[in-house]
C-alpha cells in the first residue's frame, strides 16, 4: 500500500507537470524549453498564480473549479489529467508489473512496466492535445513508437510472446519471432489508417491518426492491434452518431470536423489491453 501511496502522489506531480506541456502547447515544440519556463497565469486574467493555486487536485477543489483572482471558471482538464496520470501510475505495480512476471528474478518485467509509464502519460497527453487542437503531436507519436520498438527487443532478447489476449492469441496466425510480430503490428496500423486517409482523401482523418495507429501497432504488435483499432472505431463511431442525432455537428461537416479521432485511439487501446482477454473469454462462453 506504500509503494502503491507513493506511485499515486508522484503520478499527480508528473499530471501537474503534462497540464503545463498540454496547455502551452501551440502545434510544435511540445518539449521547448521555453514553453516549459516561467510563471503559470491565469488564462483568463493572466494573473500570476501563487504557489497554494497549483496544489494538484486539492487547489481546484478548494477554489470550487474558480480562479482565485478573477473567479473565472478552470477547466475541468486540470484535475482529470492529474487523476488520470495517478491512476496510471498505480496500475504499472497492478497491472503491467504483473503481467510481465517471470519465475526466476529477472530485469524485464520492470524495464516493460518503465516502458508502459512513458505510454501511458504520453497517452493522457496526446487525447487531451488532441481534443483541444484536433492535433497530434509528432513527438508523443514518435516516442510511443521508440518504445514500441524497445519492446519488440526486449520480447525478441526474452522470447516472450507478449499479448494481451493471452491464450487466445494462438487462434491468429503468428510467428515465433516477437520481434516480427511487432514489425507486423506497425505496418497494420499504418496500413488500416493509411488506406482511410487514402480513400477520403483526408477527410475521415488526418496523418496524426495514421502515425499514432502505427505507433501502438508496434507496441502491441499482431494480433493485438487489430482489437484495439476495431474498439477505437467501435467507440468513435457511437460517439459519432451520437452527435449526428443530438444536431451538435453541421450537416456537411466532415467526420474529422466534428471530433478528432486520437482520443478513440488511446480508448481502443486501453480497452483491449485491460478488457481485450475478457472480452474474447466472454465471447467463447457464449458459444
Amino acid at each position: 500500500m506504500v509503494l502503491l501511496a507513493i506511485l499515486f502522489a508522484f503520478g499527480i506531480a508528473i499530471g501537474s507537470f503534462l497540464n503545463v506541456l498540454i496547455l502551452r502547447y501551440e502545434g510544435e515544440g511540445l518539449f521547448s524549453p521555453s514553453r516549459l519556463s516561467g510563471r503559470s497565469m491565469c488564462p483568463h486574467c493572466h494573473g500570476q498564480l501563487a504557489w497554494h493555486d497549483l496544489i494538484p487536485v486539492l487547489s481546484f477543489a478548494w477554489l470550487m473549479g474558480r480562479c482565485r483572482l478573477c473567479r473565472a471558471r478552470i477547466s475541468f482538464q486540470y484535475p482529470l489529467v492529474e487523476l488520470a496520470t495517478a491512476f496510471a501510475f498505480v496500475l504499472l505495480a497492478t497491472h503491467f508489473y504483473p503481467h510481465y512476471l517471470f519465475p526466476d528474478p529477472h530485469p524485464y518485467p520492470f524495464l516493460m512496466a518503465a516502458g508502459w509509464g512513458v505510454i501511458l502519460v504520453s497517452l493522457i497527453a496526446l487525447a487531451a492535445i488532441d481534443m483541444r487542437l484536433m492535433l497530434i503531436p509528432n513527438e508523443l507519436s514518435g516516442l510511443i513508437a521508440m518504445v514500441g520498438i524497445a519492446f519488440a527487443a526486449l520480447d525478441q532478447a526474452a522470447a516472450f510472446s507478449d499479448s494481451f489476449l493471452g491464450n487466445y492469441a494462438f487462434l491468429f496466425p503468428h510467428t515465433s519471432q516477437p520481434l516480427l510480430d511487432h514489425v507486423a503490428g506497425g505496418a497494420i496500423g499504418l496500413a488500416l489508417l493509411g488506406l482511410i486517409v487514402l480513400l477520403s482523401r483526408g477527410r475521415a482523418m488526418g496523418m496524426g491518426d495514421v502515425k499514432l495507429a502505427g505507433a501502438m501497432g508496434l507496441v502491441l504488435g499482431f494480433p493485438d492491434i487489430v482489437f484495439a483499432l476495431a474498439f477505437s472505431f467501435l467507440a468513435g463511431g457511437a460517439w459519432g452518431v451520437g452527435l449526428v442525432l443530438l444536431r451538435l455537428g453541421r450537416a456537411r461537416a466532415t467526420m474529422r470536423s466534428m471530433i478528432p479521432f486520437g482520443p478513440f485511439l488511446v480508448a481502443g487501446f486501453l480497452v483491449h489491453i485491460f478488457f481485450g482477454h475478457a472480452l474474447f473469454a466472454w465471447y467463447f462462453s457464449l458459444l
